[in-house]
């Protein structure tokens, strides 16, 4: 994920450099924890308003335990 918050985050910089006045960011599902990782990362950026739409900012529910894996024996 990280390759992709790089990636992203260079087109954000492009935005904000040509943005003085601030920029916003709104994001949904994985795009929400790329955003809040080149918010959090690049602290140069001028971002005005983030909103994060159905992206699992506190987590995910749930592990290895609750998965239950369907046999065809």
């Amino acid at each position: 994920m990280w390759d992709q918050v790089e990636a992203f985050g260079a087109v954000v910089r492009q935005i904000n450099n040509a943005n003085p006045d601030g920029i916003h960011l709104l994001c949904y599902s994985q795009g929400g924890l790329i955003c809040r990782g080149i918010v959090e990362s690049m602290s140069d950026l001028n971002v005005s308003t983030f909103i994060s739409l159905s992206s699992p900012q506190g987590g995910q529910y749930g592990g290895k335990k609750n998965i239950i894996i369907a046999s065809s024996s």
